[in-house]
């Protein structure tokens, strides 16, 4: 009999202009056992929401950016 399957990490979406910052919230996220995607503008996240399978679980996003804020 097959072990059952184990639900799935959540999807967190982080979204920051600031390089430093998007790899350090990525980082420390997976390191918590979340699946994480990374965008590093509004427009991106857009774009990267759009092509997943399902919507995030949760978003964590820079509230000023340039063109789209958070």
């Amino acid at each position: 009999m097959a072990a059952p399957k184990a639900d799935p990490a959540p999807v967190v979406l982080v979204v920051d202009d600031e390089p430093m910052l998007l790899r350090l919230m990525e980082r420390a996220l997976t390191e918590a056992g979340y699946c994480v995607q990374g965008a590093s503008s509004g427009l991106r996240a857009l774009e990267l929401v759009g092509s997943l399978p399902y919507p995030p679980d949760l978003l964590v996003t820079d509230l000023r950016m340039d063109r789209l804020n958070g």
